[in-house]
């Protein structure tokens, strides 16, 4: 992040239509990444389906009265694992990413 004010400024000496394909290959660049992590997450989900775990990504209100939280969505998105354990469904805060369940890397 400390080169971000240096590539900021070479941004602005761009020209518009410079501009315009850098937007276009950052883009793609995004949705090839997240394509990746899409197809990342459905192989290690439908692993955990097997073992009687799904997980979700959700967002959160903190409860404090002036946090920004209270008049958007909420803070996050957070994974949460679900288990249903002797008839009582449980959750489980996992965190921003899955890469680590349990501590350990996935």
């Amino acid at each position: 992040m400390g080169d971000l004010p240096k590539i900021e400024q070479l941004i602005l000496e761009l020209s518009q239509a410079e501009r315009y394909q850098l937007d276009t290959w950052l883009h793609e660049v995004l949705r090839i990444e997240q394509l990746k992590l899409d197809r990342e997450t459905k192989q290690f989900m439908e692993h955990q389906a097997g073992l009687g775990i799904t997980y979700e990504l959700e967002y959160i209100k903190c409860g404090k009265k002036n946090c920004k939280c209270n008049g958007g969505q909420g803070h996050g998105p957070y994974w949460y694992a679900y288990k249903t354990v002797k008839g009582k469904l449980r959750k489980k805060y996992i965190g921003k990413s899955l890469n680590k369940i349990n501590g350990k890397k996935v």
